[in-house]
């Protein structure tokens, strides 16, 4: 999206990698190790959203007896495993993420 080919080796701009940590390409790759960190985070909404809007899976998991929702980490998993966070923690947390970086990128400009 935002890989630029005359970018792809250091050219200096400042915002580049502020719009880079925006991004991330979830194909063929490894849900991150700490998949509750920042970039944790960001991957996880990539990764969602790719398969949500491309393939229909739902993300949402409901436990008993609790009854509480919880989103899957990572939907390409044979056997997916719930977030330990309910869904609106972890959303409500997606959104300060996605929010600090707007934020941080437009501080620049």
């Amino acid at each position: 999206m935002f890989d630029l080919p005359h970018c792809r080796r250091t050219c200096g701009d400042p915002l580049k990698t502020l719009v880079d940590a925006l991004y991330f390409r979830v194909r063929g790759k490894p849900l991150r190790p700490d998949a509750y960190s920042d970039d944790g985070l960001m991957f996880r909404i990539y990764n969602y959203r790719a398969h949500v809007s491309h393939r229909r899976f739902n993300p949402f998991v409901l436990t008993m007896p609790a009854r509480e929702t919880h989103v899957v980490l990572d939907p390409r998993d044979a056997q997916p495993s719930a977030s330990r966070d309910t869904v609106e923690v972890d959303v409500l947390r997606m959104l300060t993420v996605v929010e600090t970086r707007c934020r941080n990128l437009l501080a620049v400009v």
